[in-house]
């Protein structure tokens, strides 16, 4: 499958071989997310394990959310090439350091942190950033649709377990 931009395919945008489609899979660039989240969740203050608060419908959107946006840069193909495949990787591998320096600021405030929204629900909304290099690397600008939504429910979840809203 491609990653398809305006409804069509340019010919440089297929992969020639199975091995060319494996290497420009969209899903490489999710698996340093889990690494990072493999990493980190076990030094997460306390706070951040209870889902006490949060209704049942928004933790169910926020899981089918999590596995489209999660799943769906496997049917994608990473296009360098182009303005927007520049900086996408560019957006992506910011997003990328973000997202990590969200975690350690959580860590490193501790339960202390969770005072301060902004600092406390950075885990929760910063995947929009290396989300949407994606969306940009992967010339799946429709991506940002469910990556927006998938934010939007993740940082309510995060709002309302950490108790700020």
């Amino acid at each position: 499958m491609v990653g398809v931009s305006r409804g069509h395919a340019a010919e440089s945008d297929v992969p020639a071989s199975r091995r060319e489609w494996l290497v420009r899979n969209g899903l490489w660039l999710v698996l340093p997310v889990l690494v990072v989240n493999i990493v980190f969740a076990g030094a997460l203050p306390g706070s951040y394990g209870s889902d006490e608060g949060v209704p049942g419908w928004l933790l169910a959107a926020e899981g089918v959310l999590r596995v489209v946006v999660f799943a769906t840069p496997a049917l994608l193909t990473v296009r360098l090439s182009g303005r927007a495949g520049r900086v996408g990787a560019v957006v992506y591998v910011l997003g990328l350091a973000v997202y990590a320096a969200s975690w350690v600021a959580v860590i490193a405030a501790g339960d202390a942190g969770v005072g301060h929204p902004v600092v406390a629900t950075a885990p929760y909304w910063t995947p929009a950033v290396f989300l949407g290099g994606v969306a940009l690397l992967c010339g799946a600008r429709w991506y940002l649709v469910p990556v927006g939504l998938f934010v939007a429910v993740h940082t309510a979840h995060g709002l309302l377990a950490l108790g700020l809203a």
